[in-house]
């Protein structure tokens, strides 16, 4: 998408661009720090992580990264998951609707919750792709505890890019050229302004507070109908 990542090449160039880019780059040395470079990446596949992965990676290129997988994900996101090195897929749904029952099965040695998953393969930090751009809530949870900080379990949780805009975003992956997903171009293809393009799980809360199966139905239409056939309740929040 050209005119995209014409526009985020310009925003590169801007002085608060670049003194958000080496803060974070700042923050992420001090947390690796805290955590002795023991560090998992939290990894949806979406922009915020995608920067964040290579933000960490830069620092410690053997941090792992940590998808949680609802087993219903875009092409363009598995693409992206099965071409990212060092990924861990960990198999349970979270915050779904009530009548979503994917991986209904036992969870297998990679079930869990990905912070249970880090704590029990002795890795310390997780870093996380939350900006208080994105709503209120995450607004307040960072500005009451700030860019790092540790869990009541001992894990050191980071959040480098709290402060960054979509804007930012955009103007790290085209600069620095990290692979993204490119779901966010079949979006930008069917007139989703940028602050509302989200990649992630069809059947979560949130994602259908956001019209999550609408954006399906338009861009990806044959995965809609696969979906919707073994999930009729989806139609109801389209």
């Amino acid at each position: 998408m050209s005119g995209r990542n014409d526009i985020a090449r310009l925003h590169a160039r801007l002085a608060p661009y670049r003194h958000k880019v080496a803060r974070s780059r700042q923050i992420v040395r001090e947390w690796l720090t805290l955590c002795d470079h023991r560090a998992c990446v939290a990894f949806s596949g979406g922009k915020d992580s995608s920067v964040i992965l290579h933000l960490v990676r830069d620092e410690c290129p053997d941090a792992v990264a940590l998808h949680s997988d609802d087993e219903w994900l875009l092409p363009e996101t598995e693409h992206l998951l099965q071409t990212t090195p060092g990924l861990v897929r960990l198999v349970r749904p979270l915050h779904h609707t009530s009548w979503f029952t994917a991986w209904s099965e036992e969870e297998g040695p990679n079930g869990g919750s990905k912070n249970r998953w880090a704590i029990e393969n002795n890795y310390i930090g997780m870093a996380i792709g939350l900006r208080m751009e994105e709503n209120a809530r995450r607004k307040i949870h960072i500005r009451s505890r700030g860019h790092t900080f540790q869990t009541r379990t001992g894990l050191w949780q980071c959040y480098p890019i709290a402060d960054w805009s979509w804007r930012d975003v955009w103007a790290y992956l085209v600069t620095e050229n990290v692979p993204y997903n490119t779901a966010y171009d079949v979006l930008e293809q069917i007139g989703i302004a940028p602050a509302r393009q989200r990649i992630g799980p069809l059947a979560s809360e949130r994602a259908l507070g956001y019209g999550q199966l609408a954006i399906l139905k338009r861009g990806w239409p044959s995965l809609y109908n696969d979906f919707a056939a073994k999930y009729p309740h989806a139609r109801n929040d389209v």
